[in-house]
């Protein structure tokens, strides 16, 4: 059979990722950043081997490390027909405990 599993590019939209799985390869420069609860925070300035610059607004820059993100949409997605959406990531904490991480100030 020829029907893709999950993480495949089969079809899954905003599949949850394994906590290793997200990485610079699928980061890319401005794709929109939002909490867990929903809360647009910034958009990806830059890309590191371990993390990505967040750039915030209202807020100083943080390198958020890959650990933190939780859903992205799936890469398949972004390649069909009709215009593409802006990708977001998802992190894995609220807005108002961002920066209670830790993450490195830019």
């Amino acid at each position: 059979m020829n029907e893709s599993a999950p993480g495949t590019g089969g079809g899954y939209e905003g599949e949850i990722l394994a906590a290793s799985s997200p990485g610079a390869g699928q980061i890319e420069i401005d794709m929109i950043v939002v909490s867990i609860d929903g809360v647009e925070l910034g958009r990806v300035k830059a890309v590191r081997e371990t993390d990505f610059l967040l750039d915030r607004p209202v807020a100083r820059d943080l390198y958020v490390p890959y650990r933190a993100v939780m859903a992205m949409p799936n890469p398949g997605d972004r390649v069909r027909g009709g215009p593409l959406q802006p990708a977001e990531v998802m992190l894995n904490v609220s807005a108002g405990h961002l920066d209670d991480q830790g993450f490195e100030h830019a």
